[in-house]
């Protein structure tokens, strides 16, 4: 009885650390961002990781496999470019308002898998992939088309390449294991960020800034981990539901931390998004 407990609820219970990890990580990064550059937090956040698992490697106690070198540097690069794009938003921009934009790589993952993969939605998601467009208007309330908002631009973006990412992932599962793809990932992000963030480093003053880009890189790590292991032990469509949680939890972070505002306008909005995600993590 207990066994069955466990297996029922362990792989939820990872997931669920996993996006309360990246919540504390994003939030740093936002207070990170008044001290340091993006490319700099970036450095220490990909730096941190490949430096703990790369001893892992070297000791045999995972094994590197890579069959689809292209691939796995092509979702590397994009990946980079979400995160990027995601972070520099969070320094303009209230961390609620770019979280639930950057919920959006569901829906983009979907029309891309309509486009390229051929793949035949149902009523039901090709339904909740429009109701989320109207959800993100309410959400963004631009008066043109020429009226967005910098913040608005950098996430919208960065959902996009993270819905590619989400892509590239689903094929590189095929033949790829996780730890592999996650450590490329954190090595060639490291390499490509190193020669540009040198001209611009910040060194840390103070023992609170170090902490606060040592545990960005630590939290990222463990987000990493905890999601990678817990989709061994829980449905797709478990694991998607569970990761809605980043909407309101970052709202109120941004609410309590940074004085973030949000009217009723956009609390509709995010409803609205947020149940058009559960439906289309649902019905895939």
């Amino acid at each position: 009885m207990i066994s069955k407990i466990k297996n029922r609820y362990y792989g939820p219970a990872l997931i669920l650390l996993s996006h309360i990890s990246s919540i504390i990580s994003h939030i740093l990064v936002k207070y990170a961002s008044s001290i340091f550059t993006v490319q700099q937090i970036m450095l220490i956040r990909f730096l941190i990781p490949t430096l703990l698992l790369s001893p892992l490697f070297m000791l045999k106690i995972f094994k590197l496999k890579i069959k689809k070198p292209v691939l796995i540097i092509l979702r590397s690069i994009t990946g980079l470019t979400a995160m990027y794009l995601f972070y520099k938003a969070l320094t303009l921009s209230g961390p609620g308002k770019v979280n639930i934009i950057f919920q959006l790589c569901v829906v983009w993952s979907s029309i891309i898998s309509m486009i390229f993969l051929k793949e035949r939605p149902s009523r039901w998601i090709l339904t909740a992939i429009a109701t989320s467009f109207i959800g993100i208007f309410l959400i963004l309330k631009p008066e043109n088309i020429f009226s967005f908002e910098k913040a608005d631009i950098l996430s919208l973006t960065a959902s996009l390449c993270l819905g590619i990412v989400i892509i590239l992932i689903k094929k590189l599962r095929e033949d790829h294991d996780s730890i592999s793809i996650i450590y490329v990932f954190f090595l060639i992000s490291t390499t490509i960020l190193i020669l540009p963030s040198i001209p611009e480093f910040i060194l840390p003053n103070s023992v609170s800034s170090i902490l606060t880009l040592t545990f960005i890189g630590f939290f990222s790590l463990l987000a990493q981990l905890f999601i990678t292991v817990g989709f061994k032990y829980t449905s797709i469509t478990i694991a998607g539901s569970l990761g809605l949680v980043s909407i309101p939890l970052m709202y109120i972070a941004g609410l309590i931390l940074f004085s973030e505002r949000i009217d009723l306008i956009s609390i509709t909005g995010t409803i609205i998004v947020t149940a058009s995600l559960y439906i289309i993590i649902k019905k895939q």
